[in-house]
């Protein structure tokens, strides 16, 4: 008998992305950032389904465990409804004097700059600095060349993501390589620029 797996097609890309969205791009049960599979709620073998309805972003750990553990559909159903990052999200306010602005230049159109990409930059930004999607703001979004794409967030998180990007941190490029590549050319850099401006 041929083995199922080995004929199973990709999940298209819309899926992937519609997916990782709902989670924020981290893991639905434990809110880790890295290392994200898409997990079939029933499994692949017995419906041969990949609508988004049917899958979860788990991390390695959790996907695993849930394998080990033999969880079932209303296993998943709660983290699918409320995962990790809708659990946590109530920010702590942060006075002004905490708050910093910081210009972010992504080689992509600001016509191209829609609601839906200005949310997703925010939670790839958030994911990859920590902190909840809930302390970023897009305050601007102006053409300069390309976008220049102004947002106010914590202090600590501006001067982070700052020094990330002035190590070429690859975890960086990686958190908005998918976001930058709707609108590149191959070979740019997803973000060429930043400065930290102090908020009022």
């Amino acid at each position: 008998m041929p083995d199922s797996t080995s004929q199973r097609p990709d999940i298209p890309v819309p899926i992937q992305r519609e997916v990782l969205h709902e989670s924020c791009h981290r893991c639905a049960v434990c809110g880790f950032g890295l290392s994200i599979e898409l997990a079939h709620i029933i499994p692949w073998r017995r419906t041969q389904d990949h609508r988004a309805a049917n899958l979860i972003a788990l991390c390695a750990t959790c996907h695993e465990m849930a394998d080990l553990q033999k969880w079932n559909s209303k296993d998943f159903e709660v983290y699918k409804k409320k995962p990790w990052a809708l659990r946590v999200n109530v920010a702590k306010p942060a006075s002004a004097p905490q708050q910093a602005m910081v210009d972010l230049i992504l080689a992509r159109d600001a016509a191209d700059m829609g609601e839906y990409q200005r949310i997703q930059l925010v939670q790839m930004i958030a994911a990859y600095s920590g902190v909840m999607i809930s302390e970023l703001k897009v305050i601007a979004v102006t053409p300069s060349n390309s976008s220049l794409i102004r947002l106010e967030m914590p202090k600590a998180a501006a001067e982070s993501l700052i020094a990330s990007f002035q190590s070429e941190d690859p975890r960086l490029a990686s958190f908005l390589d998918e976001f930058a590549h709707a609108g590149m050319s191959p070979g740019c850099a997803p973000l060429r620029r930043t400065r930290r401006h102090q908020a009022d």
